[in-house]
């Protein structure tokens, strides 16, 4: 982006913008969480989550009370690493904790993962009622382009039959062996 003839890189801007506003901490963990991963690989980044930092103070979550006491003993050495990469002091001390964000995030990433992929769990939907299906249509009744109100109703009615299926008492299905089944 060029202003007053000089180029100027929009997000160094946006970031300045932050720090004049007062959300330094905000910046200063934004830069740790985008090179955390480089610092600390991708293995123990898979067990971590940065949570947040105050006063010079990292708070990473991890998954496991065995990852917070293996990492706290590298605590020193990931405070050198982060600092170096920012370029100045920000990271005085390290805390690690166990968090459920933690896991939660690996399992939404491994699901979005498979999803990008094709991949899905089997689910075997479960048919909605005639007055459910009129319901439904009576909801789309406003949208004027037939085939869009169409197209809407197939896909709503599709997508309450695949949630019931998803929470029938069976829920949805694994193929053989524990893998998921790509449909």
């Amino acid at each position: 982006m060029r202003r007053h003839g000089k180029e100027v890189v929009l997000g160094g801007g946006l970031r300045d913008a932050v720090r004049r506003l007062g959300g330094t901490d905000r910046v200063q963990e934004a830069d740790l969480a985008r090179i955390w991963v480089h610092v600390v690989g991708d293995d123990i980044a898979r067990h971590t989550h940065i949570l947040g930092s105050r006063k010079g103070e990292l708070l990473v979550g991890v998954d496991s009370p065995v990852w917070a006491t293996e990492l706290s003993a590298l605590s020193e050495r990931f405070r050198t690493a982060l600092n170096s990469e920012i370029g100045q002091e920000t990271v005085k001390e390290m805390r690690f904790t166990v968090s459920k964000s933690v896991g939660m995030e690996r399992e939404r990433e491994k699901d979005e993962g498979m999803a990008s992929q094709g991949w899905t769990q089997k689910v075997d939907p479960i048919p909605l009622s005639e007055e459910e299906r009129a319901g439904i249509k009576r909801a789309f009744e406003g949208v004027s382009d037939d085939s869009l109100r169409e197209a809407a109703v197939r896909a709503a009615v599709r997508g309450l039959e695949w949630k019931r299926g998803e929470e029938a008492p069976n829920g949805p299905h694994e193929a053989p062996g524990g893998s998921t089944e790509h449909e």
